[in-house]
């Protein structure tokens, strides 16, 4: 009654999560200043 492990992603969708992860994690610094604005988050994910 498990369920059936996710298919490894394909090569593009890989890469994109790697880069929405490194926009997250930029959200995250512990200097405040370091941190992106919520218009540059925006751009980088829109583009």
């Amino acid at each position: 009654m498990l369920d059936p492990p996710l298919a490894t992603p394909l090569l593009d969708v890989h890469d994109k999560l790697i880069f929405i992860m490194d926009v997250a994690f930029s959200c995250l610094d512990s200097n405040s200043e370091s941190r992106p604005t919520m218009q540059i988050v925006c751009q980088r994910l829109c583009n």
